[in-house]
């Protein structure tokens, strides 16, 4: 692992589950993939299609590239689908919930 910055304590966030993955990176040769607990894989193909172009468009924005976060290497990316997540979303380092 790389190093991690300093961060809050509140943005530490653990999934824990017996994930079930769906790769999503198609012709992009960066690695994507979608994560689950078994049950919800039918989210994944929605949460893949935007999750990659949600990705692609912070890249532009903000002109980092986030499969690489700064490190010169590429990185995998997984975002978690979170079918019944009662908070919509989170800020978690990391973590795209």
């Amino acid at each position: 692992f790389y190093p991690t910055p300093i961060i809050s304590a509140y943005l530490v966030a653990f999934h824990v589950s017996d994930f079930v993955p769906t790769n999503a990176t198609s012709t992009d040769p960066r690695p994507f993939n979608i994560i689950s607990r078994p049950g919800v894989t039918d989210q994944h193909a929605y949460a893949a299609e935007i999750g990659v172009e949600i990705t692609n468009q912070l890249d532009d924005y903000f002109g980092i590239e986030y499969h690489n976060m700064g490190q010169g290497s590429v990185m995998k990316n997984d975002h978690i689908a979170l079918p019944d997540f009662p908070s919509g979303a989170m800020e978690n380092w990391g973590m795209v919930n």
